[in-house]
């Protein structure tokens, strides 16, 4: 982004959910595997939280985007469409 936004502004969240992308989430086999960077979009909203709140908060945090019409990419890491 060329230009800054304010921390925790409509606008932060915004493009926290436009500049990240999530892998598989929500079992502990696919975090562990992973090393919990499968939630980058949730990390870079709430850099603060522990990898198990990340994935109590990545369902809200999508069904927020698209109650929204906001982007949210969620794929596959080694599959990608």
């Amino acid at each position: 982004f060329s230009t800054p936004c304010q921390a925790n502004s409509a606008e932060f969240f915004l493009r926290c959910s436009y500049a990240g992308v999530n892998f598989e989430t929500g079992s502990e086999l696919v975090d562990v595997l992973y090393g919990w960077l499968n939630y980058q979009i949730e990390h870079h909203m709430f850099p603060d939280m522990t990898p198990l709140q990340y994935r109590k908060v990545q369902p809200l945090v999508k069904e927020i985007c698209a109650k929204h019409g906001v982007l949210y990419i969620q794929e596959n890491a080694l599959w990608r469409t």
